[in-house]
């Protein structure tokens, strides 16, 4: 399982334009999901993307979508940004309300994509 891709993948439910089925066809092949870690996935989607991109979100809610990008972060940015949040205490985010107003709008962005991923795993 390759958990940058799946970040990079999940990061597209913040941009305007998505993604195409070709593309998401790419992108899993490239993250090596299988139904046998589809527990390690979830983690990296609901709690290492969604917990480093909380605040982000909630911001970007209170700017009526302004500041998300158009075509997709980098991918330096958003490996660099996880990486970040995973090296802090949890105990910074867990007292901090605006990280978790932000991780449940984080949350319900991401389940769009967890939902294809799942979609994508009953195919196989």
């Amino acid at each position: 399982m390759n958990k940058e891709q799946i970040w990079i993948f999940i990061s597209y439910g913040w941009t305007e334009i998505g993604l195409s089925e070709k593309e998401i066809d790419d992108l899993f092949g490239r993250m090596n999901i299988n139904p046998n870690n589809l527990n390690e996935v979830r983690k990296a989607i609901f709690w290492e993307y969604c917990g480093a991109f909380a605040v982000y979100t909630l911001w970007s809610f209170l700017t009526a979508g302004i500041i998300l990008p158009d075509w997709g972060f980098k991918e330096k940015y958003i490996i660099s940004k996880v990486s970040n949040w995973l090296r802090k205490p949890v105990i910074f985010s867990l007292f901090n309300p605006l990280w978790l107003l932000g991780y449940l709008f984080a949350c319900l962005i991401a389940l769009s994509g967890w939902l294809k991923i799942l979609k994508r795993i009953q195919k196989l």
